[in-house]
């Protein structure tokens, strides 16, 4: 992990206090979602994302947890999860997660990020 990675992991650990146990794959979400970020800037590795970035690069990185990890039970109070609403005979259930790949959940969180990150982006000739 770089040092960049660390302060992503911090920011959502204080935000969501996760249990230890999903440390690995909020992990594997922090470097996908940072993979995604430098394609976008048009930067060749995660150090070079801009420090200013890194509260964006947390909330895209739980945006993508919470679409792809919804259907943990034990997560529901972390990732905001709901109850079974009924009203006469009309019902609604919170959504079981995305059922896409991470990618797509990342790029997905991404769309309301735009204004953050294009102004870091580099033109590439």
């Amino acid at each position: 992990m770089t040092e960049l990675t660390e302060k992503v992991e911090a920011i959502i650990k204080r935000r969501w206090n996760l249990p230890d146990k999903y440390d690995l794959l909020m992990r594997s979400y922090i470097d996908e979602a940072g993979l995604h970020i430098i394609n976008y800037i048009n930067r060749s590795s995660i150090s070079q994302i801009p420090e200013v970035l890194l509260y964006t690069w947390a909330s895209i990185t739980m945006g993508a947890f919470s679409a792809q990890q919804g259907h943990i039970e034990e997560l529901d109070d972390f990732l905001g999860g709901g109850e079974t609403v009924k009203l006469g005979d009309t019902s609604v259930t919170p959504s079981k997660g995305s059922g896409g790949t991470i990618g797509s959940a990342i790029e997905s969180a991404m769309i309301g990020h735009h204004a953050d990150l294009v102004r870091h982006r580099r033109v590439v000739w």
